[in-house]
């Protein structure tokens, strides 16, 4: 994956919390791998100021969402549609560590740590297991005092990498990488606000110890967005994974869902959806990942280029009695921050 705007060392603070979240069927261990998530505000699009979509070890799924204060009620009130893609993986031989970071994202746009987790295995990769977005945290000195960072910003996309994972016997060290985009659009305050603006970043991860088959692979694809206000018809990018066989685990190990004005201008954009999505299939390799980003509204201002990136890696362990189940979760929440349990 390619970060576009460099990286740069900011702020964060590496959580050392390793959970192996493993539950038992029968004397057989297993655990959560996330395959990605989407969002969808059910009547305007918004700025960005908060997206939590994660998947938690013991299979919960914690999801939340704001936009400015047309979503939280203030102005006008709005809720969003998710679809969370999980797989449960059962099987001997398999060491599967959760964890997650926390990062600050400063004007730069990007932040990158590291991070490391305990894992005794033959082969590791990591993965991502979902993030959160916060704009609602301490801003600088220099901020202005007009403008409420938890409003949020219009958007020029974002992105997540877990990646460079080495191993120096049982520790694993990698790279934790956020990426969060600002460009300007209709408000003056908000305009100014947002090139000193700091945002708040969680990064959900997985560490996979196994013995056996990966691949990776990095896929790419564009789209001028329609603008033919009101309410364009917008919609997502289905994009070949090429990959085939099975059984076996799909993990994303970085998405960047950039947003740009189509005439190249610096403009960001209200964002109506979001998300990205291994099409999951029993356990076989998905032949398909969905991309999105919509800015489909009553009102549209900009006139957007979507280009997203997806890094995935193909897992196929060794173990005699592996089994894969997947699994998608959907529904509707309010603006806020939700527990929910895929089963209900």
């Amino acid at each position: 994956m390619r970060w576009n705007d460099g990286r740069w060392l900011l702020l964060a603070l590496a959580l050392g919390c390793s959970d192996k979240g493993d539950t038992e069927e029968g004397s057989v261990p297993s655990a959560i791998v996330w395959a990605g998530w989407n969002h969808t505000w059910s009547k305007l699009s918004h700025r960005v100021s908060f997206i939590q979509a994660i998947a938690e070890p013991d299979g919960g799924l914690s999801m939340g969402i704001r936009g400015g204060d047309w979503s939280t009620g203030d102005t006008w009130a709005d809720d969003a549609a998710y679809r969370m893609q999980l797989q449960r993986v059962y099987g001997h031989g398999l060491d599967i560590v959760h964890g997650e970071t926390s990062l600050t994202v400063g004007p730069e746009g990007v932040a990158t740590v590291e991070d490391s987790a305990e894992v005794t295995s033959e082969q590791v990769v990591v993965v991502l297991r979902g993030f959160e977005i916060e704009t609602d945290v301490a801003q600088g000195a220099d901020y202005p005092d007009d403008y409420d960072p938890a409003l949020g910003y219009t958007s020029r996309g974002f992105g997540m990498e877990v990646g460079g994972a080495t191993a120096d016997g049982s520790l694993v060290t990698f790279d934790v990488t956020a990426a969060i985009r600002w460009g300007p659009r209709d408000r003056d305050d908000m305009n100014a606000a947002m090139p000193l603006a700091e945002t708040g970043v969680r990064v959900a991860w997985t560490v996979i110890g196994y013995s056996g088959a990966e691949s990776h692979i990095s896929l790419s694809d564009a789209v001028d967005l329609s603008h033919s206000p009101p309410y364009s018809t917008q919609s997502g990018l289905e994009i070949s994974t090429e990959l085939d066989g099975g059984p076996g685990i799909i993990g994303l190990t970085a998405f960047d869902l950039g947003v740009r004005d189509q005439d190249g201008g610096p403009g960001g954009d209200y964002l109506r959806s979001f998300g990205v999505e291994a099409a999951l299939d029993d356990g076989d390799a998905p032949e398909q990942v969905l991309a999105e980003v919509t800015t489909s509204s009553a009102i549209e201002l900009g006139t957007m280029h979507f280009a997203p990136e997806i890094d995935l890696v193909w897992v196929q362990p060794d173990s005699k009695d592996l089994r894969i189940e997947t699994f998608s979760s959907e529904g509707t929440h309010e603006v806020g921050s939700f527990e929910i349990d895929p089963t209900d």
